[in-house]
């Protein structure tokens, strides 16, 4: 199954795409925003499971099939089951949030150290995580981007918006992470560099800075192998998650 990260600024059509990858009639949107956030795809089908807290977070992850069998009951067009259909987890960002906000307190006490309430939320999400993947379904995480600078090194690194810990875990758990290129709408499927020119503004010269961008493709060796030694994807595809999953598949045929 494909397990992807998918994440970009605002406005990048993230949501669109990443439910446009499954059938509607197969497919669960868990929404942690306003249901304003899917206008786009509004009678089109789509069954969206809004959920407004971290223990109906937790619901939603853990059993995607009972809220599935839930709807069902007022909309027997749906496929019986959700097995091989498509969970779509929308946002990862305001998700980890939801899961921050409710690690503040632990058994009834608030607590005053941030660090033990982001290892809390991070053991929750590791173990959502890893609930999610062990299913028979596809997933993909719609996060947004972040910049994150290092003004001694004079590099920037752009990824998922999401906590250092819980970013490097997301990032090892998932085969797939893409980055929605701003104007032409491509996907990033393996890392990025370049360098760019700005103006320092304490010394008001110029200074080089490097960017790199976050993507990632896990394949196996054999299939490395017999492409060369390089990535069956391009760096940058068309916007067509349909399109790369069957260009996976066949590479690993």
């Amino acid at each position: 199954y494909l397990h992807l990260c998918l994440y970009a600024d605002t406005n990048m059509r993230k949501s669109s795409l990443a439910a446009g990858y499954g059938d509607p009639l197969k497919t669960l949107i868990v929404l942690t925003r306003r249901r304003e956030q899917m206008i786009p795809l509004e009678n089109l089908n789509y069954v969206v499971a809004r959920v407004g807290d971290a223990e109906a977070l937790r619901f939603a992850l853990m059993y995607p099939e009972r809220l599935w069998q839930m709807r069902r009951e007022s909309h027997p067009e749906l496929k019986e089951s959700l097995e091989g259909g498509l969970l779509v987890f929308d946002d990862g960002t305001e998700g980890v949030n939801m899961l921050l906000e409710d690690a503040e307190e632990i058994d009834g006490k608030k607590v005053r150290n941030q660090r033990r309430s982001y290892k809390e939320a991070g053991k929750d999400l590791r173990a959502l995580l890893k609930l999610s993947l062990d299913k028979k379904m596809h997933l993909i995480i719609v996060a947004l981007a972040k910049v994150r600078e290092n003004s001694i090194t004079n590099e920037e690194q752009v990824g998922p918006d999401l906590p250092p810990s819980m970013l490097s875990m997301l990032n090892t758990e998932m085969e797939f992470t893409f980055y929605i290129k701003p104007g032409t709408h491509e996907l990033l499927t393996d890392r990025d560099f370049f360098s760019f020119e700005d103006i320092d503004p304490d010394t008001n010269k110029k200074k080089a800075i490097r960017r790199t961008i976050f993507g990632k493709s896990k394949f196996p060796l054999d299939v490395i192998k017999r492409n060369g030694g390089r990535s069956p994807l391009n760096l940058y595809e068309k916007e067509d998650l349909k399109g790369i999953w069957k260009k996976i598949c066949e590479a690993g045929k």
